[in-house]
């Protein structure tokens, strides 16, 4: 080093066989005896190392550059500073976990996504690495609310993370829980545009809430026509609303029909809700089989009257159902049909003798 040119350890290292970890030690002792300058920053190259049949593999080395100090505390050469180990300004690194904390103090009323409180405090250091487990000991200490999906054995994250917010110490522990729930509720309803699923499950809870105030309970269709969504998406938000909000959304059968209701309700004005539900099919429902039979008559009377060679099928069934009412099997799905479909009437006609007899089927819906 009495050359006075800027080296580093491993360039100290090759003319003296030294390994580069000794010679690393060596000059920083050095430099911690007041013997050499060392440069504030590190310095970073990219190195090319060959790998044989692999190819070249590209790496990014760290290193300071240390030179003889000669009696003095500091010196400038070329574009570099160089101090002695008493004058290199020292660097605080923040305590990150701390930072995290107090970002959450100070917003005691709000809650965040992990994900959102890398970005706000990203200015300060805090990187996506750094927020799960300080996170997670802050929830262990009791400090730190931490929600996130939950099933019945598991806890996922949400489209846009876990949500955590402050427990105020100063309050009871079951109110400082019940206002944070209620903070994360907030971000729920107010983030659910980001996710479809989400949105479906905001607007099925206040569809119940409005229910609850008017003291009914909501059919599956209503749900249905209110997401314009089909069976599967419906089921799923129902579902998932319903684990979501255990305590509060419930679902009761009315002949057979699906109808969800707000455990808020009273037993008295849920009877009285099922009753008016009940009421109402027998009227509606009850109608609309009686007009989709009535056709299926006049058909089957005016064929059967004035079409001369006609011949209904029959097919005996286990049930009740009439013996002109025919089951087909179907090779292909037919619209929501997998298996198995049903038309209401089939016949033959022969109208003479020599030709050939025709097939004629007829399907009516009921809806």
């Amino acid at each position: 080093m009495s050359d006075g040119k800027p080296r580093s350890s491993r360039d100290v290292a090759n003319p003296l066989s030294f390994t580069d970890r000794a010679a690393e030690s060596v000059c920083y002792r050095c430099w911690k005896a007041g013997l050499l300058l060392r440069t504030v920053k590190p310095i970073y190259e990219r190195n090319r190392k060959f790998a044989g049949r692999a190819g070249s593999r590209y790496n990014t080395r760290s290193y300071y550059l240390f030179v003889l100090g000669n009696g003095s505390d500091e010196a400038d050469i070329g574009n570099l500073r160089f101090f002695s180990f008493s004058k290199t300004p020292k660097i605080v690194k923040p305590n990150k976990s701390q930072l995290i904390l107090n970002f959450l103090r100070t917003n005691l009323d709000k809650a965040f996504y992990n994900s959102e409180i890398v970005k706000l405090l990203k200015n300060q250091g805090i990187t996506i690495r750094d927020i799960a487990p300080n996170l997670r000991r802050y929830e262990k200490k009791g400090q730190i609310f931490f929600r996130g999906y939950r099933t019945a054995e598991h806890e996922t994250p949400f489209a846009g993370g876990f949500i955590v917010t402050y427990l105020d110490s100063s309050k009871l522990r079951s109110e400082a829980i019940a206002e944070a729930l209620q903070r994360t509720e907030l971000l729920l309803e107010g983030g659910s545009h980001i996710n479809p699923l989400a949105q479906r499950i905001r607007v099925i809870r206040d569809e119940i809430l409005k229910a609850k105030e008017l003291k009914e309970i909501v059919s599956l269709s209503f749900l249905k026509q209110k997401l314009h969504c089909n069976d599967d998406q419906i089921r799923t938000a129902l579902d998932r609303a319903i684990q979501l909000y255990k305590g509060e959304i419930k679902e009761v059968g009315v002949f057979n029909f699906p109808y969800y209701y707000h455990t808020g309700l009273s037993d008295e004005d849920l009877r009285i809700a099922i009753e008016d539900k009940k009421d109402y099919i027998r009227r509606v429902k009850g109608k609309d089989n009686r007009i989709g039979h009535n056709w299926e008559a006049c058909v089957e009377f005016f064929v059967d009257k004035l079409t001369k060679g006609a011949e209904f099928l029959e097919q005996a069934h286990r049930s009740r159902m009439d013996k002109r009412r025919i089951t087909l099997k179907l090779l292909k799905p037919i619209g929501e049909r997998k298996q198995f479909a049903e038309v209401d009437r089939v016949w033959t006609i022969c109208p003479s003798p020599i030709s050939n007899s025709q097939s004629f089927s007829l399907f009516l819906s009921h809806q």
